[in-house]
């Protein structure tokens, strides 16, 4: 999904909580509570870090994907860094987990403003998960401006 007019949009405010939909049992979700970047500034090809923090609401009964990507500046995919660390096996509501995403820049990327933006998604299918919060944008939450020079 691409941003439009990316240079308007705000970072969101957190919490952040995320639901799979109608598949989703009751209760089963994820609230994002804070991320850090390791950089707000880098050269193409390098590479920056993100740690999301999250709080089990509900165990879902199928696996998922936390997404981390950075959107060049016209809301293209810059860099993908999807995963989950921790298996929804041992999950219990309350937990609290952090995840690392590692995102790195095409050696040709282009200078400007950039975004990072996080969500969660069905392993199976690649479906995206809602944010149930008037401050993320649908499917995802829109955290912070990077600059590529």
């Amino acid at each position: 999904m691409a941003i439009t007019e990316a240079a308007t949009v705000s970072p969101i405010d957190l919490p952040v909580s995320f639901e799979g939909g109608p598949s989703t049992p009751p209760g089963a979700g994820l609230t994002l509570l804070g991320y850090t970047l390791d950089r707000s500034t880098l050269k193409p090809g390098e590479t920056v870090h993100l740690e999301t923090t999250w709080r089990v609401d509900g165990v879902p009964k199928q696996l998922l994907s936390l997404m981390a990507h950075v959107l060049a500046p016209d809301g293209s995919g810059a860099a993908v860094g999807d995963g989950l660390g921790v298996p929804i096996e041992s999950w219990q509501p309350g937990d609290v987990f952090v995840q690392r995403h590692t995102l790195t820049l095409s050696k040709d990327a282009p200078p400007g403003v950039y975004w990072v933006q996080t969500g969660v998604n069905w392993l199976a299918g690649g479906k995206r998960w809602l944010a149930q919060d008037a401050h993320a944008t649908g499917d995802r939450a829109l955290l912070v401006e990077l600059e590529v020079k």
